[in-house]
């Protein structure tokens, strides 16, 4: 079983379990936590069915804690497909809500811009801000407001699409300033610095 590997697109399922606390949590395309298993870690029996829910970053107190159910990378129409298929409902998260106003067109120019993501993300962030500016849409639910999130908690490795989350900390009033990803376990430097 080969779970992720840079010359295998697709993840394959590793392993399978029930984790009655965890099914608690709901869906959203933009999720403000994630999942981290532990099944290939070594344990002192041999079997690790840890799991780990981590923050990926602050969030308002009373607001839900959500993960997404796959790779966030998924277009809207791949998303609704498999969350109607596998799960029995229709996402209406912020993102989809703005997602579901795009053509198809417009999708697909978002995904690239997506994809081109893995790289120089700070020119492109400015870059970003400036078009906003110039073109005054900065606001318009219909601009594509997740395209930080993609540039800093999504994996740069290629076919990896997992979600980076800070790192432990060390101490109580500790903030991490490494973020692993949930899938491939690289980590890096969050060059933001600690969580927003």
């Amino acid at each position: 079983m080969e779970p992720f590997s840079v010359c295998n697109e697709k993840r394959s399922v590793r392993a399978y379990g029930i984790y009655p606390k965890t099914s608690f949590f709901n869906h959203d395309c933009l999720p403000n936590a994630c999942r981290f298993d532990y099944v290939d870690s070594a344990s002192s029996d041999g079997n690790n069915t840890d799991i780990i829910i981590r923050m990926i970053h602050d969030v308002p107190l009373g607001r839900e804690v959500c993960l997404s159910y796959f790779p966030v990378n998924m277009n809207y129409a791949g998303r609704q497909k498999r969350l109607l298929e596998d799960y029995g409902f229709r996402c209406e998260c912020d993102r989809c809500k703005v997602e579901s106003s795009w053509s198809e067109g417009e999708d697909d120019e978002n995904e690239e811009a997506m994809d081109e993501m893995d790289g120089g993300e700070d020119d492109q962030e400015e870059e970003m801000e400036e078009e906003e500016e110039e073109e005054g849409c900065g606001d318009d639910e219909s601009s594509f407001p997740h395209a930080y999130f993609f540039a800093r908690y999504m994996c740069e490795k290629e076919n990896c699409f997992g979600t980076l989350a800070p790192l432990p900390p060390k101490g109580h009033d500790d903030v991490s300033r490494f973020l692993e990803c949930n899938v491939c376990g690289s980590v890096k430097e969050d060059e933001v610095g600690g969580n927003p």
